[in-house]
């Protein structure tokens, strides 16, 4: 693999060649909106456009090559260990200056990760503790594998951003008073604040963070949202 300089990297991410630079500029000067989605998936990637007063030439005209340029620089930005699943782009003129943004997100069940955070590491002793008291169960009769969560956690804001929190043993939904919830949300906020995703990227910000798991599912997710905002330059005259 040839390794390349990152900031040679980085001006080639913001380049596109004329016609399309020219194509988008032109539209977006006459109030057009020009934005497209992607994701990744086993095939490849897969796009979808969302334009406004855009002529049917010039959609097909963009549809084409704005696809091939997403195709380029997600290439690039993973020369630079930078990966997304998914994302929106939209095009913006700004005094006469071309600019991507991006919106984009990446987690643990996509391609690029190999992290992965099981049920049972949230569950502490404490927490273990309070469920067998309330099921009038002896802890050391209560079984791991019959655990489960419904919990959804934006890691950014803290304890109190559970959007959602639900315990489950053996398949039924555990109901404790406030109390008791509140001990269990600070235990679990505890290890999962402590937890990342497989974002690594030199590339964006990371605006969100959020943890989830499933009530059906046996692991936790880290979902990173990622803002990119880059010039873009046109590469022949």
């Amino acid at each position: 693999m040839t390794y390349l300089d990152i900031n040679s990297l980085k001006l080639i991410i913001k380049t596109m060649e004329k016609k399309l630079y020219d194509t988008i500029c032109k539209n977006l000067s006459q109030s057009c909106t020009i934005k497209t989605s992607f994701s990744i998936v086993t095939k490849g990637i897969e796009t979808h456009s969302d334009y406004k007063n855009v002529s049917e030439e010039d959609k097909k005209f963009l549809d084409d090559e704005i696809t091939s340029w997403i195709h380029k620089v997600l290439e690039l930005y993973g020369s630079l260990d930078t990966y997304f699943d998914s994302g929106n782009i939209e095009f913006i003129l700004k005094n006469k200056v071309l600019i991507f943004t991006g919106n984009f997100e990446l987690d643990d069940n996509g391609l690029y990760t190999e992290k992965e955070y099981f049920i049972n590491e949230v569950l502490t002793e404490n927490i273990e503790e309070l469920i067998s008291q309330h099921l009038d169960i002896d802890i050391d009769d209560l079984e791991e594998d019959l655990f489960n969560y419904y919990i959804d956690l934006d890691n950014d804001k803290g304890i109190e951003d559970f959007t959602k929190f639900e315990i489950f043993y053996d398949g039924e939904e555990i109901e404790l008073d406030e109390a008791k919830n509140l001990i269990i949300k600070n235990e679990i906020f505890n290890i999962i604040s402590k937890w990342s995703g497989p974002y690594n990227g030199v590339e964006g910000d990371i605006i969100s963070t959020n943890i989830y798991c499933d009530s059906d599912e046996d692991a936790f997710t880290c979902l990173y949202k990622i803002y990119v905002s880059e010039e873009i330059k046109v590469t022949d005259e």
